[in-house]
């Protein structure tokens, strides 16, 4: 199997025409991103596109994002600046966390060695929240950038980058137009234009601390991955620029990876304290790599391969 060529089909960037892909694997390459065959880091993403076709391939506890266009970021006045141009990219399929990575799965990374303890074992409201039974099935919290990616290297898996982690919130253009990319595709928050509720998201106001993960389906993504607009915020792999998105702005690209080198990393997604106004899909935020609070937590992907 090989990538194949990405083709122009009506408004932006259309499909591919997909080869079968059969396994599920982890991504290739160093810690701080790909790239191509002659040794250069892959920032603006010129390859193809890998494709699936058949069965869901994705294991227990994972969503499948299939291959194709999204749109990422924002108009000119909807966001904030760092979220200009928006513009179209290709992604190809993958495999993404349903749920934000718990406690109770972090501690069986820190109990076979290939993780470190979260900087605190506590939560906003609770002094024992880590090491605690009750919260097994909640959110790991108080980890930094590195910890986040060891524990995915440890499961096989590694980071999302932004433009992965932003197409399982907002969904691609195949959601709503299959032709091609248009307004219709921007959808605000993973569940569509609706208002936040706290039926549908935990943020300020709802249960004033992290709660039990996939505690709200309703409020899923169109591939059903959950609490990417509440609950916490989530490292993915990519390094910040504020006018990165200037690089794509042109259409073309394809599994961008974001710059080589900077010296903050990216979160995306809204945390249980977050006002509405954080919980859109295009938000962007930084922090230096060794950042920890209760706020900031993680999930995984994998991307389809043969």
């Amino acid at each position: 199997m090989a990538r194949v060529a990405v083709v122009s089909v009506g408004i932006g960037l259309g499909f591919a025409a997909c080869s079968v892909l059969t396994d599920f694997s982890p991504i290739d390459g160093g810690e701080e991103g790909g790239t191509d065959e002659g040794g250069v880091e892959d920032v603006g993403g010129e390859g193809g596109m890998w494709c699936h076709e058949g069965p869901d391939p994705c294991p227990a506890g994972t969503s499948y994002v299939p291959c194709g266009p999204v749109l990422l970021g924002s108009d000119t006045g909807e966001g904030d600046g760092d979220e200009e141009p928006e513009h179209v990219v290709d992604v190809s399929a993958y495999c993404m966390d349903t749920d934000e990575v718990t406690n109770g799965g972090f501690a069986e990374c820190v109990a076979a060695g290939g993780c470190t303890a979260p900087h605190a074992d506590g939560s906003a409201t609770r002094a024992s929240y880590y090491s605690h039974p009750s919260y097994a099935a909640y959110p790991v919290i108080a980890v930094d950038r590195d910890q986040a990616e060891a524990y995915c290297r440890w499961v096989g898996k590694r980071l999302p980058t932004e433009a992965e982690w932003e197409k399982a919130a907002r969904g691609g253009c195949e959601i709503a137009a299959p032709s091609g990319c248009g307004s219709e595709d921007e959808r605000t928050y993973p569940w569509g234009e609706d208002e936040p509720t706290c039926t549908l998201a935990n943020f300020a106001g709802c249960a004033g601390d992290t709660d039990r993960g996939g505690a709200r389906p309703a409020g899923a993504s169109p591939y059903g991955v959950r609490d990417l607009a509440g609950n916490v915020q989530e490292w993915v792999a990519d390094w910040y620029a504020a006018t990165i998105y200037t690089a794509c702005g042109a259409g073309g690209c394809v599994d961008p990876g974001g710059p080589p080198t900077g010296t903050e990393r990216v979160f995306r997604g809204g945390a249980w304290e977050s006002a509405v106004a954080y919980l859109r899909n295009a938000n962007r935020f930084r922090q230096v790599p060794g950042y920890s609070d209760e706020h900031l937590g993680f999930r995984c992907v994998a991307p389809v391969r043969p």
